[in-house]
């Protein structure tokens, strides 16, 4: 399937650069014609009417490699498992990437960062929503829905030391713990897609992303 689409992909930008190259000829052939004899003004009007149409052809065959790229376009999401270590010397987060669509996707993704701040540097850390990339030498392969095994994936460990004064301070709720982190992305027909995701710990033990809500997107 991955091979088809990609192919499919490959015909329509060689059908569209033949097309507007066609169209190229085409204008430096009327200007050849331009210079001539009245005589070949039938010819000109010929060659016009022939360029006018190329455009056309090369303006629907653009069109329709716009369309494959958004009919084709995959979406990850993140997900956060958090849990204490065995000595309960530190709070954790595991982030698994899922493809929820039917087209396989590329992807780097950012290292999930957690921290455990106050209340008022949790809101400027979300509002900032600052994430770092990292450049691998190739992106991962994350296969499509329909593959219920693959098209899940595990980024590392996210953590944070905790004692017994931090975790009384986060059931109080005067200290929070966040997770932030991001997945940029292309399909099979090109784009360039990105995902963000937040993750805020609550003391019930739930996962409460609402208040992430402007640095929870996918575009």
């Amino acid at each position: 399937m991955v091979e088809s689409a990609f192919a499919a992909v490959l015909v329509a930008i060689l059908t569209c650069w033949v097309l507007l190259r066609q169209v190229d000829v085409m204008n430096d052939t009327l200007t050849e014609i331009r210079g001539g004899s009245q005589q070949n003004e039938r010819l000109l009007r010929l060659y016009r009417g022939q360029a006018v149409e190329m455009a056309r052809l090369a303006g629907a065959a653009k069109g329709q490699l716009t369309e494959m790229q958004k009919a084709g376009r995959p979406y990850l999401f993140g997900r956060l498992d958090f849990r204490f270590s065995q000595d309960s010397r530190f709070i954790m987060g595991t982030v698994q990437i899922r493809n929820d669509s039917a087209s396989p996707a590329a992807y780097i993704a950012s290292i999930p960062e957690m921290k455990i701040l106050t209340k008022g540097e949790t809101e400027k850390r979300i509002k900032e929503c600052s994430i770092s990339y990292l450049k691998p030498e190739r992106r991962q392969i994350i296969a499509p829905a329909s593959d219920p095994i693959d098209n899940i994936k595990f980024l590392p460990d996210a953590y944070a030391p905790v004692d017994e004064s931090t975790l009384k301070a986060i059931s109080g709720r005067t200290e929070y713990v966040t997770v932030i982190g991001g997945i940029k992305y292309t399909g099979p027909t090109g784009g360039n897609f990105e995902t963000r995701y937040c993750f805020v710990y609550e003391p019930d033990g739930k996962l409460h992303t609402k208040d992430c809500a402007v640095c929870n997107y996918t575009k």
